[in-house]
């Protein structure tokens, strides 16, 4: 089912831009275009020789429009910090009504893993240090970068519902078939009730930065093993816990390296109340868990042993939460 309307001759406006702007792609352009998600990413060479990234959106679905402007002004506040936060910088912008794009400096760095989970092989002592002083740094950017873009902002209403809307992939059913087939309905009053009953504290935690999207192919590695983040789309406020939760999730092939990259940024967090760290947390990582156990239901037909493993992990995970 097609969510939103595109423009037609996708590829004839790829190709207008990439004349105008003297740019040199990489590869074919039909190897860039997604026009599932109304996108293109190219990797090409500019004028100047440098490398850049090309990211270009032809939609009139408004909620993909705005998360395509927080992440293109949020660019432009990057400029500013000389440090990890300023691996992407823009060159160049532009945009009308229905296309809307921007070009940015190519960095190439090794990625954490892939959709289905985090490279065992990376997850070290030191990147828990360089992810925690990583997030923390976003964090207390949180007033800076809300006053200038104005971030939208996820409560309880969020987690109880709204985020079964905002799987990009799937109409609200598949969701209801596939928590019907793999738990029990007593197991689903607890889902319900654990977030109903928080509330309050769901609430009260809000007001700190969130990338909102750091799977393993979003934060990247350069050759001085210095980490960074890429893909801003889902820009917003959440409590402190929401990204934490992303990579705890996704790194489910390593149990004792997850449960110590959360016990750390708990300890390390300036928030003095540590209870409270610590329910957010699971209310973060059952919603997330959640998120990524339907998503390996829907590819389980692919007979993938990766896909099956992070089915069975995120699963495991859920029916632990809800035991306590």
């Amino acid at each position: 089912m097609q969510r939103f309307k595109t423009i037609k001759n996708y590829k004839k406006v790829v190709e207008k831009i990439i004349t105008d702007k003297k740019l040199n792609p990489k590869k074919k352009l039909e190897d860039f275009i997604d026009p599932t998600h109304h996108t293109a990413t190219v990797a090409c060479s500019t004028s100047k020789k440098e490398k850049a990234l090309l990211r270009i959106l032809i939609t009139s679905d408004v909620k993909k429009n705005n998360s395509f402007v927080r992440e293109f002004k949020f660019y432009k506040i990057l400029k500013k910090y000389n440090k990890n936060l300023n691996k992407l910088p823009l060159l160049i912008d532009g945009s009308d009504k229905k296309i809307k794009w921007m070009l940015r400096k190519f960095y190439n760095g090794k990625q954490l893993g892939d959709f289905w989970g985090a490279d065992k092989t990376k997850l070290t002592k030191k990147l828990a240090k360089s992810l925690i002083n990583y997030i923390l740094e976003l964090q207390n950017l949180t007033f800076e970068i809300d006053k200038k873009i104005k971030l939208q902002k996820r409560n309880s209403k969020w987690f109880i519902n709204d985020w079964k809307k905002d799987l990009d992939y799937n109409p609200d059913f598949i969701y209801k078939k596939f928590i019907k087939k793999y738990f029990s309905s007593k197991e689903i009053k607890k889902i319900e009730n654990l977030l109903i009953n928080n509330k309050k504290t769901l609430n009260l935690y809000t007001n700190y930065f969130t990338h909102g999207d750091l799977m393993p192919q979003n934060i990247l590695s350069d050759n001085q093993k210095k980490i960074f983040f890429i893909d801003w789309e889902e820009i917003h406020t959440n409590n402190p816990l929401f990204d934490v939760a992303y990579i705890f999730v996704n790194a489910w092939q390593d149990k004792n390296w997850r449960n110590n990259f959360l016990k750390d940024f708990i300890k390390q967090h300036p928030e003095k109340n540590k209870t409270d760290l610590k329910k957010l947390a699971k209310l973060n990582i059952l919603i997330i868990s959640l998120r990524m156990v339907e998503y390996a239901y829907l590819n389980l037909v692919h007979k993938n042993k990766t896909i099956n493993s992070a089915f069975e992990n995120h699963l495991k995970t859920i029916k632990e939460i809800i035991k306590i």
